[in-house]
């Protein structure tokens, strides 16, 4: 069995180019009855976040994602700074033994994907903030349910790892 950074770090990765679609009818129509639940799951989703800003917010070890009121928050991005910069695996198996699901940041730097050696591409210039979210940040979920608890637990680990 894969460690919790091994399988960390396999996540979004791509190997070949290609599309990832499963557009159809079954799909479609659990979408259209979904969509009547849209207003309370964004609602729910925003007092999440609000919970998530307030307790993340000024931290000299994590930088969050700003996004306007108009964002579903899928989920929570968090760059490791300070204390936990550079220790990001070390963050996530201790947040993995805790019970914590993390995925990267989207790609991070998806230069770096193997997908990209059967891509015609340039890089522009050094990638340094990617770079940053490449080696330093993750992404915990968010729901439409209430995750006071597990955001408490989160910002409570994060805290204890950063004293170390």
């Amino acid at each position: 069995e894969k460690s919790p950074t091994e399988n960390f770090h396999n996540q979004f990765k791509f190997i070949l180019p290609g599309y990832n679609l499963r557009p159809n009818e079954f799909n479609g129509a659990l979408g259209l009855v979904q969509l009547r639940k849209l207003p309370g799951f964004l609602k729910a989703r925003n007092e999440n976040s609000n919970l998530f800003k307030n307790l993340f917010a000024d931290k000299t070890y994590c930088t969050i994602q700003k996004c306007d009121q108009d964002s579903s928050w899928y989920g929570f991005s968090l760059i490791l700074e300070g204390d936990l910069e550079g220790k990001r695996d070390m963050v996530i198996n201790e947040l993995y033994t805790n019970g914590i699901e993390t995925r990267p940041v989207v790609t991070g730097n998806f230069v770096k994907n193997p997908v990209c050696n059967f891509m015609e591409h340039e890089v522009s210039g050094v990638l340094t903030k990617t770079e940053k979210v490449d080696r330093n940040g993750f992404f915990v979920g968010n729901s439409h349910i209430n995750l006071e608890d597990q955001l408490l637990r989160l910002s409570e680990i994060l805290k204890k790892l950063s004293k170390k």
